[in-house]
This record gives C-alpha cells, sequence and structure tokens, in this order.
C-alpha cells in the first residue's frame, strides 16, 4: 500500500496537503493483466510510445488503486463513489500531472503493488542491473494553455 502526500491548490486557489492511500491487491493485478505480468503489460504500453494509451493506463491505474482505509486495517475501501470523489479534486490533478516524471510514475506503482509483488519485480531486474521499476519512461505531459 502507497501513501501519498499530494500538495496542490483547490478550486479556492488555497494551499492544501492531503494523504491518499493507494493500493490493487493481487486479486485485481491478477483480472487486470490481459497477457502475461502486469509489469510485461505496462512495458508493451510505454513502448508503443502511444502517448493517448499511456495516459489512459495512468488514469486507469490511479483510480483502481485509490481507496480508503478502514480504521481497523482490516480493510482497503474502494467504491465508484469515493473514486469519482477522488478525481474531481485538484488532488488528483496534481497527481496525474506529477506522474508524468518516470522515476515518480515507478515510484508509485511500485509502491501499489503487493510488497511480495514488489519485491519479486525488484529481484527479477537485479541481474540485468536495471533499476527496479516497471515503467522506464513517459511522454511529456501535455500542453498547458499557456504553452499554446
Amino acid at each position: 500500500m502507497l501513501k501519498r502526500t499530494i500538495k496542490y491548490k483547490d478550486f479556492n486557489d488555497t494551499d492544501k496537503e492531503t494523504v491518499c492511500y493507494f493500493h490493487l491487491s493481487k486479486a485485481e493485478l491478477v483480472e487486470m493483466t490481459i497477457d502475461g505480468t502486469y509489469e510485461a503489460q505496462i512495458r508493451r504500453i510505454i513502448e508503443t510510445e502511444d502517448a493517448n494509451k499511456i495516459i489512459k493506463e495512468l488514469k486507469s491505474i490511479i483510480e483502481k488503486s485509490y481507496g480508503v482505509r478502514s480504521d481497523d486495517g482490516e480493510r482497503f475501501i474502494k467504491t465508484p463513489e469515493l473514486t469519482t470523489e477522488f478525481t474531481q479534486t485538484a488532488a488528483y490533478d496534481a497527481l496525474f500531472m506529477e506522474l508524468f516524471d518516470a522515476d515518480k510514475a515507478a515510484e508509485f506503482f511500485n509502491g501499489i503493488l503487493p510488497q511480495d509483488f514488489a519485491k519479486a519485480i525488484a529481484d527479477q531486474d537485479k541481474p540485468t542491473g536495471a533499476p527496479p521499476r516497471p515503467l522506464s519512461a513517459l511522454p511529456p505531459p501535455p500542453p498547458t494553455v499557456t504553452d499554446l
């Protein structure tokens, strides 16, 4: 599970900071995997260099992994309503844009995996000398209004 502090400006232009939680269970990872492993699927999407596919996958992973921990630590609650509420915040927007940095995206994706999955990926990458991250590059963020 990843506990992420997100700094952003709300819609009243006030500086804010919120703590959010993200996690994908082993069952969710199996359901998300089309052909091969989760890591291989992410790598294939990135290797296509198709910005639209990368953006859609990034959005999907954030939304699928967002949830709220129960007070007793027994459950990680994910509902369509919670996801919708989160995606309507400036915190979501700040996180989404932050993940266009490859290192931050790798940290995020490794953090949402179950610990034994993340360790297996790290161990798998050790012999090749590659850093333990499923993502190596993302396209630059889309242009902002001021860039046009």
